[in-house]
């Protein structure tokens, strides 16, 4: 080949150092991950305050008041989402247990303690790939309280006046869900025009639709 022509190729170029910087938006990035499972958020729907519990809790109650429904159940058999809800757990709890807390006891205490650890730029790696689990178990959590806490109200929606809202499944298709959506923690929301009855003001939205009261609330 004529070395005129001859293809020579760019040195590679080494790959960027890592830095304070870099460190401190990881560590930010895995206290916001821990945050998400373990801190309540505040929150304002309709100027009524809510404080709704991190979603390792959330799961928990939930469980708690599945597997005591089942139990009461003439059936005696254990739901799917009780199953897969106990089984998230457990592969949580022992995810937690792995990670270099630097504590014992129960899972909030490492957690509380993993997000205050102090950490070094060459661990880097280590806590993205933390983040990035634990961001996968939120997200099989919230998957499973969506199931569990939501309770469909079968009557149109008094603000907006529609029953049905119509969404995609996992599998691309349409399907129809009632539009009201309410749990006796946190309110009734409308899924087509998002107007929200808070806890309190289920009763109320029972009441004018001349519906039985919702699970968990009481007249």
């Amino acid at each position: 080949m004529n070395a005129q022509h001859a293809h020579i190729n760019p040195p590679a170029r080494p790959p960027r150092r890592q830095t304070a910087v870099d460190l401190l938006l990881a560590t930010n990035a895995l206290q916001e991950a821990i945050h998400k499972l373990t801190e309540p958020t505040p929150s304002y729907v309709n100027n009524v305050y809510l404080e709704i519990p991190g979603l390792y809790a959330q799961l928990w109650q939930a469980m708690s008041t599945y597997r005591n429904e089942a139990a009461s159940s003439t059936a005696r058999s254990r739901p799917p989402v009780l199953i897969e809800g106990l089984e998230v757990k457990r592969r949580l709890d022992i995810f937690i247990d792995s990670l270099p807390c630097g504590c014992a006891g129960t899972t909030y205490n490492q957690l509380a303690a993993l997000a205050s650890r102090a950490w070094e730029v060459e661990d880097i790696r280590q806590i993205q790939w933390i983040t990035r689990k634990l961001g996968r178990f939120a997200e099989d959590i919230e998957r499973l309280i969506n199931q569990y806490h939501v309770k469909e109200i079968t009557v149109p929606c008094p603000a907006c006046g529609v029953e049905y809202v119509e969404r995609l499944d996992g599998g691309n298709n349409i399907v129809y869900s009632y539009a009201l959506q309410a749990s006796a923690e946190y309110g009734c929301t409308c899924q087509n025009c998002g107007y929200h009855w808070a806890p309190n003001q289920l009763m109320e939205l029972a009441t004018d639709a001349n519906l039985p009261a919702p699970q968990g609330v009481t007249r």
